[in-house]
């Protein structure tokens, strides 16, 4: 594999954060995956005072690299340069929107790409990835799959944003994230994924090797962002590639 992209910008790893010792782990990690193949740096966000999508909008904005990778504080990236390579070349295309490391080739009228009015048919036929989370047993790590146990990788609808990659012309297109609409940490990578896809751009969910410290929340904060994306975009919903 070339590694050409080492002549370039640094890849701008971003986060938004509490917690120290979670950021001191990602960068770690980081270092590790990228193993002196690929230029970065690590940018960090104060979670006290930003949520995820004014954070990762200013974050963005103190950086100059071409590649952004929008990353949870509570992630480990595993692997190494030989698993990133090619979805950061696939970013040079500039017809490529967002990647990550699961999505959907479906979106219901709730806004959702699982559960909501989807069967269980439908999810499984129609999401893509693999996403290792921290778990209870033995070795500390749970794998979750789609479609069920069998991960498929490919283009897709919208992409999970446990790590969402892109270039900087696409984030520049869409805008950033919509901190004008939404607030908080939820449907932030669902929002501006789907206006990828609007915009005519390719999303894919990848295998990206990395260990998620947690399943997510989905509370009243989550249902408040999930029903302001069901109006927002119910003039389109429910949309399917």
């Amino acid at each position: 594999m070339s590694y050409y992209l080492s002549r370039m910008t640094p890849i701008e790893f971003i986060t938004v954060s509490r917690t120290p010792q979670r950021v001191q782990t990602l960068r770690q990690s980081i270092a590790l995956a990228m193993a002196g193949a690929f230029p970065h740096q690590l940018t960090v966000i104060d979670g006290n005072t930003h949520d995820l999508f004014n954070g990762y909008n200013a974050a963005a904005a103190q950086t100059k690299g071409e590649i952004l990778v929008f990353v949870h504080d509570d992630v480990q990236l595993l692997g190494n340069p030989l698993a990133f390579g090619r979805p950061f070349q696939l970013l040079q295309s500039p017809d490529t929107g967002f990647i990550g490391a699961a999505g959907s080739r479906i979106l219901d009228t709730t806004g959702m790409w699982w559960g909501g009015n989807l069967t269980r048919e439908q999810t499984f036929a129609n999401c893509r990835g693999l996403i290792f989370h921290a778990a209870q047993n033995e070795f500390g790590i749970h794998g979750l799959i789609w479609p069920g146990g069998s991960a498929e990788f490919g283009q897709v609808l919208v992409v999970d944003g446990v790590v969402l990659m892109c270039h900087r012309r696409t984030f520049n297109r869409v805008n950033g994230f919509d901190a004008a609409t939404y607030q908080g940490f939820h449907f932030y990578d669902v929002d501006t994924t789907f206006r990828a896809h609007q915009f005519g751009l390719k999303n894919y969910a990848a295998p990206l090797p990395l260990l998620h410290g947690s399943l997510g929340k989905y509370d009243e904060k989550w249902e408040k962002n999930r029903a302001i994306f069901a109006e927002k975009f119910k003039g389109v919903l429910p949309c399917k590639l």
